[in-house]
């Protein structure tokens, strides 16, 4: 049965203004009858009787035995107790029913904590090869699509055996991968073999002058967002509302990137290192740390260094503070 056919608790009766005002008379006499009510009370005997039959209902007064037509009061903590003892005892029972079935569900709680594919929105991965294994298998089950937005950990390194087998085998049932790596990526050796790798597999490859995180969507569905520190480890992310910002992130980044065509012009390097220069002034006016600046740009912090006294030195300034003064003055926010 469903809960809302199951029937409310019984309404127990209650005491009107006619049963009150008829006890109000009686209670001043041991018996009483109709008559004398309806004199004493100055009501008609039709609404005598029906207070009567109210008291009667509810144990609060009884008719005198061997006498017509005569009533005396009960204590109401007597009539109290006989209509209200039933009730009672019936919650009492049902208490009992509740604490059984409330033990008997808590007693299941344990093994439903304990079952190994429950889903938890959150789950923190212990160092970088937790991570990797965790896009192997979530890339294994991919079916659609998979966003890698500067993927050094999740990838491994140009030293690491490619391709790698849940790669090959994601873009051989034709699932799209698209992959978004900061301009410096263009200059790593490392950065530049993996993107040449995965082009002629199927996938997509893109840089951007911002600064970016590293996470990765796998079907929109589930996250990998490895911690600044690769050693750490990172999080694994099923929380639809995480994911899908994740997925808006880098969809907004990705209408704003150029194709990794594998090769780049002198005149092109030149600017993309204006670029790049320009990229890590914005960051230190945000007041970045140099070891910040270059993780998120996929550099070297020795390269950032050498970035940022070619930025103070072209500036004029002496200072990084001086600089960020000096680059707004010239409209760089």
């Amino acid at each position: 049965m469903d809960a809302s056919d199951a029937p409310g608790p019984a309404r127990l009766p209650s005491l009107g203004t006619g049963g009150l005002l008829v006890y109000t008379h009686a209670v001043q006499r041991e018996a009483v009858s109709v008559t004398e009510l309806s004199g004493r009370a100055g009501l008609p005997e039709r609404s005598v009787r029906d207070g009567i039959a109210e008291l009667l209902g509810l144990g609060l007064l009884e008719a005198v035995p061997g006498a017509s037509d005569r009533y005396r009061v009960i204590p109401p903590q007597t009539a109290r107790d006989l209509l209200l003892g039933p009730v009672v005892r019936e919650i009492d029972q049902l208490r009992d029913e509740v604490d059984r079935v409330r033990a008997e569900f808590d007693g299941l709680l344990p093994l439903y904590e304990s079952r190994t594919d429950r889903v938890r929105p959150v789950v923190r991965l212990p160092g970088p090869e937790s991570l990797r294994r965790s896009a192997a298998e979530l890339g294994s089950q991919a079916r659609s699509e998979v966003l890698l937005c500067r993927p050094a950990v999740l990838l491994g390194t140009a030293d690491t055996a490619w391709p790698l087998p849940w790669v090959s085998q994601l873009l051989a049932r034709e699932a799209e991968m698209r992959v978004l790596y900061p301009y410096a990526a263009r200059f790593t050796p490392a950065a530049g073999a993996l993107a040449e790798q995965l082009t002629p597999l199927g996938a997509v490859v893109r840089t951007l002058p911002n600064a970016l995180p590293e996470f990765a969507v796998f079907d929109q569905r589930a996250a990998l967002i490895p911690h600044q520190d690769p050693a750490i480890g990172g999080l694994l992310v099923r929380d639809p509302t995480l994911v899908a910002f994740l997925a808006d992130l880098f969809d907004r980044d990705w209408g704003l990137a150029t194709p990794f065509d594998g090769g780049v012009s002198r005149p092109e390097l030149s600017d993309l290192t204006e670029e790049l220069k320009v990229t890590i002034l914005r960051a230190l006016i945000a007041g970045g740390k140099d070891r910040e600046i270059a993780q998120q740009l996929g550099i070297s912090e020795r390269t950032c260094q050498r970035h940022i006294a070619d930025i103070l030195d072209r500036l004029g300034a002496r200072t990084r503070m001086q600089a960020g003064y000096l680059a707004h003055q010239r409209g760089i926010r």
